[in-house]
Formats: C-alpha cells, structure tokens, sequence
C-alpha cells in the first residue's frame, strides 16, 4: 500500500470500524531505498546454504549502514572495506582489532563507535572474498599481521 487511504481502504474491508482505524492510526513504512545498480550484487550463502531462499542472480545488494557497505543477505562488510580494515587493524597504532569465532568463515570487526550492526559492519564473511596469486598470498601476510598485532593490542583476540 502506498497510500494512508488505500490502507483504510484495505482495513475497512476486513472489518474495521472508521472509529477503529482512527484509534490506531495509520503508519506507513518508509519508501525502499532505490538501489544503484553498480551496488547489486549476488551473496554467494544465497547460493550455497540449504533453506527456501531464492538461488537467483542479482537479487542482493551493498546496503549502506552507517558509514559502511554491508550484504542485504548476510550482512558481511564489503570485501574492499574489510581489506581497509585489516589494514588499520595490522597498525599498532590504530584501534581496530579482529575477532576470530569458532567458525573458519566468519570474523568480527572491532572498531570504536560501531558496536553493534545498526551502526555498522560487525562481521564479514569470508565467501565474499576470492583472491588468487599475489592478491592472495598479500592478503593472507595482511590477516597474519591483523591477528598479531589484535592478539598485542588486546591481551588476546575476542
């Protein structure tokens, strides 16, 4: 519905009084935010993970939360900012730190102001990223150095 009187309209069939829908109010949700198309995206658990979803091209995208880009699907950083973010976390002069979890998938991203995923990207999943060759080897010495210097920042990685 995208209109206060099509959802009277809407109410009014089912049942409702006038003085019912008054009582409560209509609210309508926000519009949807018009996605870019260069943001679309395919999230590879869409198409990897047992459940009902939809296995189709294109039905994802780069959501904006807070100040960054994270996966209408699963919610993972963009792959280019989590790079940037291992990049601060391997400098021991700035405060952002990994998170490892018992799962080979998934890290949590540690950085002051984001503390929780209304405020921006928490996790990143890893099958958003497919480095080969020197891209590869460079991002595993970066990972190694991000785990380093978190586990010297912290006392231990959390």
């Amino acid at each position: 519905m995208k209109t206060k009187q099509e959802a009277k309209e809407a109410l009014m069939l089912a049942g409702w009084s006038e003085e019912e829908i008054e009582s409560v109010g209509i609210v309508l949700p926000p519009p949807s935010p018009t996605i870019n198309p260069e943001d679309l995206q395919t999230c590879p658990d869409r198409m990897q993970s047992f459940g009902p979803q939809r296995r189709e091209e294109n039905l994802d995208h780069w959501a904006k939360r807070g100040a960054d880009r994270v996966c209408s699907y699963c919610g993972s950083m963009h792959p280019d900012e989590f790079v940037a973010f291992l990049r601060r976390a391997a400098d021991p002069a700035q405060p952002d730190r990994l998170g490892l979890t018992d799962k080979n998938y998934k890290l949590y991203v540690h950085r002051p102001g984001v503390s929780n995923a209304g405020q921006g990207a928490i996790k990143f999943y890893k099958w958003h990223l497919a480095p080969e060759g020197q891209e590869l080897e460079e991002l595993e010495a970066l990972f190694k150095a991000a785990v380093q210097q978190s586990r010297i920042k912290y006392g231990g990685i959390a």
